[in-house]
C-alpha cells in the first residue's frame, strides 16, 4: 500500500519537473525563434551579433534606431519588444546626441540620434530583455555636404554662380571684393555664435585651403579654422576642403568647393586697403602711358603671379611693354605695378 501511495506522488513530482522544465524550455525556445534588433530603414543591429559591420548614416537631423523582435522563419512578422531596458555607455554629444526613447510605461523603445556635427562615433551600450542582457557596439556617422544655396543678389556679395564647365548649377563661390569674407556653410548645422556664423563647435574640422593643387597657399584665400569663414585676400582661383577630424570609420569623405576672386586692374589704389569701391579698368578702356610710363594697381596679393600677354591686331607681340612690379598687397594698399612703353601705338593685354 505505501508503494502504491508513492507511485502516484512520484508521478505528480515528476509531471511538475516536467512543467516546469518545459516553461523554460519553451522560454529559451521562444526568445531563440526571434531575433531582436535596433532598426531603421535599411540598417540594422542585430543584438545577437552584438553589432553592425557598416556604420549608421544619420541623413535627417534627427532619427531613431527603434527595437523591435523580428521571427527568425517566415512569415518573419515584426512586433515591438516589452520589458527592454537599454543603457548607453557614452552620452557626450560630439558628432551626435544619443538618447534612449521610452514608452509611457518606462520600458525602452530605442535609441534617438540628433546631429551635432560631422564626423562618426561609436555608440555601445547593453539591452536588457526577459533576464538576458545583449551587449551592442556599432558606429553613427554623419557626412559632410556644403550649402550652396544664396541669400543675396548684391553683385557685390559672395555667392554661387555656375562658372566653369563642370559645375553642375551655381556651385562655385565667387568673391568679388578683396578682404570681403564668407562662412563656408556645411548641411545639418542648426545653430549660430554670437557673431551670427554656424556653430561648428559639435565635432572637431579641419579646413585647407590649395591654390593649383598647392596646400596652404594663402595668395586668394584665408580659412579660419574655428568657424569655416574665408576671406578673399587677392585675385586667383582656389580650392577649399573640409574633412572630419573626429572619423574613427575612415568613411566620411572630405568635401570641397571653388572659389574665385575675379582680377581687377584699376588706375587708382584702394584708399586705405578697401576694394568695395575697387574702379575696374574695363576691356574697352584705354590707357594712355604719361611719359611712356603709367602706374596700374590691381586686386592680385603679389604683381609677380600676373602672367601678361600682349597683343596688336589679336597678334602676340613682344618688346613693346614692360611690367615692373613694384609693390606687393599691403593693409592700406592695393599690390600695383609700373607699365612701361618701348613702341608707340595701342595694344591689349
Amino acid at each position: 500500500m505505501r508503494e502504491r501511495a508513492w507511485i502516484p506522488d512520484f508521478v505528480k513530482a515528476l509531471s511538475n519537473i516536467q512543467r516546469i522544465a518545459g516553461n523554460s524550455i519553451n522560454s529559451v525556445l521562444a526568445a531563440d525563434d526571434r531575433d531582436y534588433l535596433l532598426k531603421e530603414g535599411n540598417f540594422e543591429v542585430n543584438l545577437a551579433n552584438g553589432g553592425s559591420r557598416d556604420p549608421y548614416t544619420l541623413i535627417q537631423d534627427t532619427n531613431t534606431l527603434v527595437l523591435t523582435s523580428v521571427l527568425k522563419n517566415p512569415p518573419k512578422t515584426t512586433q515591438a519588444v516589452s520589458g527592454a531596458k537599454i543603457i548607453l555607455n557614452d552620452t557626450s554629444e560630439n558628432v551626435v546626441k544619443a538618447e534612449v526613447t521610452t514608452a509611457a510605461n518606462g520600458d525602452s523603445t530605442g535609441i534617438k540620434f540628433t546631429k551635432r556635427g560631422a564626423g562618426s562615433k561609436q555608440i555601445s551600450g547593453s539591452v536588457q530583455i526577459a533576464g538576458t542582457n545583449y551587449n551592442f557596439s556599432f558606429f553613427v556617422k554623419v557626412d559632410l555636404e556644403i550649402d550652396k544655396t544664396n541669400t543675396t543678389t548684391d553683385a557685390n556679395k559672395p555667392k554661387y554662380e555656375t562658372v566653369f564647365s563642370t559645375d553642375k548649377g551655381p556651385s562655385t563661390l565667387v568673391i568679388p571684393v578683396v578682404n570681403d569674407s564668407y562662412q563656408i556653410k556645411l548641411k545639418g548645422y542648426k545653430t549660430s555664435t554670437a557673431d551670427g556664423y554656424l556653430d561648428y563647435r559639435g565635432s572637431l574640422l579641419n579646413w585647407s585651403v590649395s591654390v593649383n593643387g598647392k596646400n596652404n597657399d594663402t595668395s586668394v584665400l584665408e580659412v579660419d579654422q574655428s568657424n569655416g569663414v574665408v576671406k578673399a585676400v587677392g585675385a586667383g582661383v582656389a580650392e577649399v576642403a573640409v574633412a572630419a577630424g573626429e572619423d574613427p570609420t575612415g568613411k566620411v569623405k572630405e568635401t570641397s568647393t571653388r572659389v574665385i576672386v575675379p582680377f581687377k586692374l584699376s588706375l587708382a589704389n584702394a584708399a586705405g586697403g578697401v576694394y568695395t569701391n575697387f574702379n575696374p579698368i574695363g576691356s574697352n578702356d584705354v590707357i594712355t602711358l604719361d611719359g611712356g610710363k603709367k602706374a596700374i594697381y590691381t586686386n592680385v596679393m603679389d604683381p609677380n603671379d600676373i602672367e601678361w600677354e600682349v597683343k596688336k591686331d589679336g597678334k602676340v607681340v613682344k618688346d613693346i611693354l614692360s611690367f615692373t612690379n613694384t609693390r606687393t598687397k599691403t593693409n592700406s594698399s592695393a599690390a600695383n605695378f609700373l607699365i612701361e612703353g618701348k613702341r608707340a601705338g595701342t595694344l591689349t593685354r
